[in-house]
């Protein structure tokens, strides 16, 4: 072992979560005093308990082991977070070894206790080896979790420059803490048909994962150039449009094919990689019943390796990459893919996601099923050489705005009837203020141009006309902007983009401007920010509206909007930030207080990243970040209704 590995420890002297003290006494050690710790302990080992803090502020948590960034983190069952791979240098070479974040693990006193107070990263299996991927390290790969809360890893490279596809998957056991479980491995007759990279993995409603586009590699001859003559070998990187099934049960991945027992394949000649995917409930408007539709966003195709003019590497904004704006679906009742007809969205990769607005609340609040018929499209760019941009050359959609589709269904025909509409602002009608006195930048549904940040869902609590509604709200933080510069935002002006440090949030429900009476006698009307009646048009049956909104002060939980920053250039004000501007970093829910992963107490966790990523200058990439985690504490959950 050496000297970076860390493991959990009781010894005294260590900084823990609240209800070591009751243990210390149970067990005749007395009371601990422990610096730092603001009294708040936990017994390790047995929960996910964190340490009480403030709300609405990002605090340093512990450091990572191996700083990485283009890593991926994974959820585990019991709230802790599965670090995989990255790269440590500019994406020329992959990290092979495996950490997780465990708020249980203690910190040693010999480090400084971050201010987080709670947690560790852990390297060890449980017989004290290192956790290390069996095929070396990977990045652009996806680690998605399968049954018994095992976690298999599908895909990736080990360089930016000429790295192969990885053509074997490996399975976590999070019990062993390891990937050498004998029942878990994946014989190569039946991995991946198509090695692949910035490919997706979905999970379906039977459990079983659905593989989707990527880039596949492949050598190729091209006639040399020199006097010479002759020919010369190159590498290139060809999207793709098979898809695969893994079956968790068999272990096994095959072609898709659909009812008809016919292959399945992306719509798009060429396929499509570097783009994103996000669920719609089906016809029954419930999601993960059965009849789902898998939404498949953006990215890129590339053109073939046989026409020599595929990409040599994988450097980002490449002027030969096709930038794709249409949108295919996955229909989980017929297991084919069709085309979504006259929808035409922003060009947008190099991390674009999508949520589905539902996926923790179903119904509206005053409980009008649909919300998990919309989803929300977001972040990315739009791929341009030499830097990102934020808008596609001459004009048209922008991926500044963040872009609410919303699936309808007629019952009759193929996915029941399934058509699509692109949401641009709530009923103007309803709105008796501008917009953009609560919102930056105005109308409704735009983002900062994020391009290789991160997002996670969280509850937040909301009390207006004496009701309570306890819904998702999306948030975001780091990332760069190309697109403008943001008043009101922290920023890091950094040659080709401005790394975003401070954090926003969306909220479907937040409909700004919304006059009601002077209820307190003071003059004014009151706002009320968040609207619980269903109101809509026919494109938007439910209403959804929704606005990215600056954290400031505090998150308003009653009748106004105090809390948030007006994005005036005028007005002085401070917003939530993280601690160090990063992009390539994840965004993960962990458990609060409570020590139960899904609660309106929940936390993030921003681990990892890079301060620089762009493809001139000192080159690609630089150094992963020292400080490479943050803790994220939300807003304080409110009062409860009257």
């Amino acid at each position: 072992m050496t000297n970076s590995v860390r493991v959990p420890s009781l010894q005294a002297g260590w900084c823990a979560p609240r209800g070591l003290a009751v243990l210390a006494c149970l067990v005749g050690l007395g009371t601990l005093a422990l610096s730092g710790c603001n009294g708040s302990l936990g017994i390790p080992n047995l929960t996910q308990a964190a340490a009480p803090l403030p709300g609405l502020a990002c605090y340093s948590g512990p450091r990572m082991v191996t700083p990485r960034y283009a890593h991926t983190a994974t959820s585990l069952e019991d709230g802790s977070v599965l670090i995989v791979g990255g790269s440590d240098e500019r994406l020329l070479t992959a990290v092979d070894t495996v950490e997780i974040f465990d708020q249980s693990a203690r910190v040693d006193l010999s480090l400084p206790i971050p201010e987080s107070i709670s947690g560790d990263f852990l390297d060890q299996d449980i017989d004290g080896d290192i956790i290390t991927l069996a095929n070396g390290g990977r990045f652009y790969h996806t680690a998605t979790s399968i049954i018994d809360g095992n976690v298999i890893i599908i895909g990736g490279t080990d360089s930016i420059f000429f790295g192969d596809a990885e053509e074997n998957s490996e399975i976590f056991n999070p019990l062993t803490r390891s990937f050498d479980n004998a029942d878990l491995m994946i014989d190569p007759d039946d991995d991946l048909v198509v090695p692949r990279l910035l490919h997706t993995t979905d999970k379906l409603p039977n459990g079983k994962l659905l593989i989707l586009g990527g880039q596949e590699f492949e050598i190729v001859t091209v006639p040399n150039p020199g006097q010479g003559g002759g020919s010369q070998s190159q590498p290139a990187y060809t999207s793709t449009n098979i898809v695969e099934i893994f079956d968790p049960s068999t272990l096994s991945f095959e072609t898709a094919v659909d009812v008809n027992g016919l292959d399945v394949e992306l719509t798009t000649q060429r396929g499509r990689s570097n783009h994103t995917t996000a669920a719609f409930a089906g016809f029954n408007q419930l999601l993960g019943d059965g009849d789902d539709l898998i939404g498949i966003f953006g990215g890129y195709e590339t053109l073939s390796a046989q026409s020599l003019a595929a990409p040599e590497t994988l450097i980002p904004w490449q002027e030969i990459n096709t930038k794709l704006t249409a949108m295919d679906f996955f229909f989980t009742g017929g297991g084919n893919i069709s085309f979504a007809q006259g929808l035409v969205l922003a060009s947008r990769t190099n991390g674009a996601k999508g949520f589905n607005l539902g996926r923790e609340h179903q119904s509206t609040p005053s409980g009008t099923l649909g919300v998990s018929n919309a989803v929300l499209l977001l972040g990315g760019d739009s791929d341009y050489f030499s830097c990102p941009e934020g808008s596609v050359a001459g004009g048209g959609l922008s991926t500044d705005n963040s872009d609410l589709i919303v699936a309808t269904y007629s019952g009759f025909g193929p996915a029941n009837g399934a058509q699509f509409v692109r949401v641009d602002t709530a009923p103007q009608d309803n709105w008796t203020i501008d917009a953009a006195a609560f919102c930056w930048p105005p109308p409704i549904l735009i983002n900062f141009n994020r391009s290789y940040a991160d997002y996670v869902m969280l509850d937040m609590r909301r009390v207006a006309d004496n009701q309570l509604y306890n819904g998702s709200v999306i948030v975001a933080a780091g990332g760069q902007d190309q697109s403008f510069a943001m008043p009101c935002a922290a920023q890091i002006d950094n040659s080709c983009m401005n790394l975003i440090e401070g954090f926003t949030f969306f909220d479907p429900f937040f409909h700004p401007g919304i006059f009601q009476d002077d209820l307190d006698g003071d003059g004014e009307p009151e706002v009320f920010p968040w609207q619980f009646e269903d109101f809509g048009t026919n494109l938007n049956p439910l209403g959804l509206a929704g606005c990215w909104l600056i954290y400031d002060e505090d998150i308003p939980t009653g009748q106004d909007l105090t809390g948030f920053l007006d994005p005036d250039p005028n007005v002085t004000g401070e917003t939530v930030s993280l601690n160090q501007a990063r992009v390539y970093h994840t965004m993960t829910r962990i458990p609060g207080e409570d020590g139960l992963l899904g609660t309106l107490d929940d936390r993030i966790a921003v681990i990892g990243g890079t301060n620089e990523y762009w493809p001139g200058g000192t080159g690609l990439g630089d150094d992963a970040l020292a400080n490479s985690c943050e803790i994220f504490v939300p807003p304080d959950a409110g009062p409860t209704a009257p």
